[in-house]
């Protein structure tokens, strides 16, 4: 119940109450907005860890 609400405040579900039951239904506006806001930090990451590489390889062919 703890993780549904996390989805809930962070609009990803919505929760609704059918007498005893609850339904929990997916947003998908709410999920196509957090996977954009994903891919832009992937794409941040990727880049980072490029230069990353790209700095040990320079270190490297220094120290030798």
């Amino acid at each position: 119940q703890k993780h549904v609400a996390v989805l809930e405040r962070a609009g990803l579900v919505t929760k609704q109450r059918y007498g005893r039951r609850k339904v929990v239904r997916t947003n998908v506006l709410g999920l196509a907005v957090a996977r954009r806001l994903l891919d832009r930090y992937e794409e941040l990451w990727r880049g980072r860890f490029d230069r990353m590489t790209d700095l040990i390889a320079d270190t490297k062919e220094t120290d030798e």
